[in-house]
């Protein structure tokens, strides 16, 4: 996830991302059997196409709208990341009231079950909640008496820490840092 910041006037403009390497200094590859997707959070930019042709990936944008010199604009955010090659690009990134847009659907999560009794809700429902006031929306995948590493008695959620990842990444936005083990 890049934030790119806009202009305030101007041409068209383009931004490439021509290596990535870790900090051991390996450089990032596709890995095999996946490709680069691409996405933007379309706010005042309007984006024109991308392409891996030169370096890992390009962006190019279309002229910023006029706007006064002091209206406040938000960076355009761009999203990177492998996915399967038969994922289509248009499935993949969350449009407005689509939390986590149509390839990834609901997340999956285990709740204890006073949790579930205070929120109506059973193994296989689907709910709207809110992570880190975000709308994500759910699927219970399980009711459980209570979670390891809980205080007995206390509601709990538990889900997948890479899936959550992805989710964040497709809804562009910055992974979020680890907060327990």
């Amino acid at each position: 996830v890049a934030d790119v910041p806009l202009p305030t006037a101007g041409t068209g403009f383009e931004v490439a991302v021509l290596d990535v390497r870790t900090g051991e200094g390996a450089r990032l590859t596709v890995p095999e059997g996946t490709r680069l997707a691409h996405g933007v959070s379309s706010t005042t930019a309007v984006e024109r196409g991308f392409e891996t042709g030169q370096g890992l990936f390009t962006a190019s944008f279309e002229a910023p709208p006029p706007r006064q010199p002091f209206d406040a604009v938000a960076p355009q955010r761009v999203t990177v990341m492998p996915v399967a090659k038969e994922a289509r690009d248009e499935t993949l990134f969350a449009g407005e009231g689509n939390p986590q847009g149509a390839y990834l659907g609901p997340l999956p999560i285990v709740v204890t079950a006073d949790l579930a009794a205070g929120l109506h809700l059973t193994t296989g429902a689907t709910a709207k909640v809110t992570f880190d006031r975000r709308i994500t929306v759910v699927k219970v995948a399980g009711v459980v008496d209570g979670v390891p590493g809980t205080a007995p008695g206390a509601p709990a959620v538990l889900l997948d820490w890479q899936t959550m990842q992805a989710w964040d990444m497709l809804g562009h936005h910055t992974p979020r840092v680890p907060t327990e083990w």
